[in-house]
């Protein structure tokens, strides 16, 4: 069996496009998805592989792509794609995990310093000319010695752990499922119930997938629960934290500060309320848009395609 186009679906920034190229052997025939929908269906209809970054593969597009063999989930979740529908036509599906963890975790603990630090206004207050260095004194914390609950301990869970001891944090976290002794002592993280980690933790740091199970897993009683002053981090899929108890949380003053890279409207609107408040910072969905994370999961993208028993890979 021969491969035809490998079919992009996703961003069509050339910063990225540029990378998806330079990891595709010379010998993948390689198109991105077109805006045409006339021109798009007529690539969907000599497609046998699709790498998707941010689309939606459901049954309508798979019965355009009669030759479709396989799709290649650049990230860690299966996100878009009808697996029944997918399962149902014969069609294989991959996915990449742990591979954007380095870029998240340092994103994460980035944004844990921002917040922490009042970052974002202290800088646009010197933009705009106001420069007096005691404006949040009482408001600004060091992490040194504080508690950081992390929900979730996968891959990005533990590069977080890792780097927040690295900081002099306490580290605990709460997952549905508990890691070995082994694990929590490699990652210097201690298990502890969620209401636990709600009641104690300084600083807390989501990075659990967006599935039944999670999904509202933070919402109002849940924030009301959490320290006077602490801080939340909303690093993995909106959905988990409920944004409305959160913004209201942050307004009252119970929170002192979140840092959000997830949201339910992606981008999130201007007059976003969240993005309204000033102890929020915010970011677009970026933690793991770095060139080495990016460059790394196009690299091995191409490297399971290329691995598939279809016979040799040729350009038609």
């Amino acid at each position: 069996m021969k491969y035809g186009h490998i079919l992009w679906i996703g961003e069509k920034d050339p910063e990225v496009t540029t990378l998806l190229y330079e990891a595709a052997p010379a010998c993948f025939q390689l198109e991105i998805a077109s805006d045409d929908p006339q021109v798009f269906d007529e690539q969907l209809a000599q497609t046998s592989v699709i790498v998707n970054g941010a689309g939606t593969i459901d049954a309508p597009l798979m019965d355009k792509a009669p030759g479709l063999m396989f799709i290649q989930r650049v990230g860690a979740g299966i996100d878009g794609i009808d697996i029944e529908a997918a399962h149902a036509r014969g069609i294989r599906i991959g996915n990449l995990s742990g591979l954007n963890a380095v870029s998240v975790a340092e994103h994460t603990i980035l944004m844990m310093l921002a917040v922490s630090r009042h970052l974002v206004p202290l800088h646009n207050g010197l933009v705009a000319g106001r420069s007096n260095s005691n404006s949040y004194l009482n408001s600004s914390l060091e992490v040194t010695g504080k508690t950081i609950g992390i929900i979730g301990l996968g891959h990005i869970g533990k590069a977080v752990a890792t780097r927040a001891a690295g900081l002099g944090m306490k580290v605990i976290y709460y997952d549905l499922v508990q890691s070995q002794q082994d694990a929590e002592i490699s990652h210097h993280a201690s298990f502890a119930q969620l209401d636990v980690l709600l009641q104690t933790s300084d600083v807390v740091s989501v990075h659990v997938p967006l599935t039944a199970e999670t999904m509202s897993m933070i919402g109002e009683a849940e924030l009301s629960t959490m320290k006077p002053g602490s801080l939340v981090l909303c690093m993995s899929r909106s959905g988990i934290v409920d944004e409305v108890a959160l913004a209201s949380h942050l307004e009252r003053g119970h929170l002192a500060g979140a840092g959000i890279d997830v949201w339910s409207t992606e981008p999130p609107r201007p007059d976003d309320p969240l993005l309204a408040l000033p102890n929020v910072v915010g970011t677009p969905h970026s933690g793991a848009q770095t060139r080495d994370a990016v460059s790394r999961c196009f690299r091995a993208a191409m490297d399971s395609i290329a691995r598939m028993d279809v016979g040799e890979v040729v350009v038609q």
